[in-house]
């Protein structure tokens, strides 16, 4: 069980960078930092099918957010004929923050890309596995952010940040774009009255600057915010 969480001083809110309206009213953004240190209603965080911790953001998030997100997170009951599994693999489930910033955390579960899709053999020369098993996952990554958001929208929630599902070690060979450019397509696709803001919070420069590029994409370029917000985000993503 982790212990108290950090000083919340030691958090700092992640960076608004640039944004784009949303139906309804809401906005989306593209924001740097730590998705632990998100001042809103609720963060999404990037969990596994046991939902009790993990590592990379899953466990800055539950050390952050100490014993009460611990206990609230074993009481999620786990899944009928499932031993130990309490959200399945593109669902998501809420709990309360504990010592957290935000309220609330939804627990979204992504695929690993990497059972999906074979990797490459070099040694043989063989491609990868079935594309289609890829996109199976595309699904099941969709569904994950897709849950999230029904699951802010049954609470009410007004502001939600969320980690990048899947982006990481688990995207294996998907492309960061691709994996990115579902997150933004779902969370577009499933605004609803009453929200005020999303965020999708980047920490690597890479995935500031891919955010920034498939937002676009999704959005079109005319972002909200000061012209100068081009620099930060990465100009040439931007094009």
């Amino acid at each position: 069980m982790p212990g108290g969480g950090p000083d919340l001083d030691d958090l700092p809110a992640p960076e608004p960078l640039q944004s784009w309206p949303l139906a309804g009213g809401a906005k989306f953004v593209v924001a740097r930092g730590s998705v632990v240190g998100y001042r809103g209603t609720a963060i999404v965080n990037a969990a596994n099918e046991g939902c009790l911790g993990g590592g990379g953001v899953d466990g800055a998030i539950s050390e952050a957010g100490g014993e009460a997100l611990f206990l609230a997170r074993e009481a999620l009951p786990e899944l009928e004929g499932r031993p130990g599994v309490r959200c399945a693999c593109g669902d998501a489930k809420t709990t309360v923050g504990g010592d957290l910033p935000a309220q609330f955390v939804i627990h979204a579960v992504g695929p690993n890309y990497r059972g999906f899709r074979e990797e490459a053999d070099p040694e043989k020369d063989e491609g990868p596995g079935d594309v289609e098993d890829e996109f199976m996952a595309d699904g099941l990554l969709y569904s994950a952010y897709q849950c999230a958001m029904v699951e802010a929208r049954t609470q009410k929630m007004a502001s939600v940040g969320f980690s990048l599902l899947s982006s990481g070690i688990f995207r294996g060979r998907r492309p960061l774009g691709t994996v990115l450019r579902i997150g933004v397509l779902a969370i577009a696709a499933n605004a609803y009255p009453g929200l005020e803001e999303v965020a999708m919070v980047g920490f690597k420069d890479s995935e500031i600057d891919a955010l920034g590029e498939e937002a676009n994409k999704v959005f079109g370029a005319a972002a909200l915010d000061a012209p100068d917000l081009l620099h930060g985000l990465g100009a040439k993503s931007l094009r």
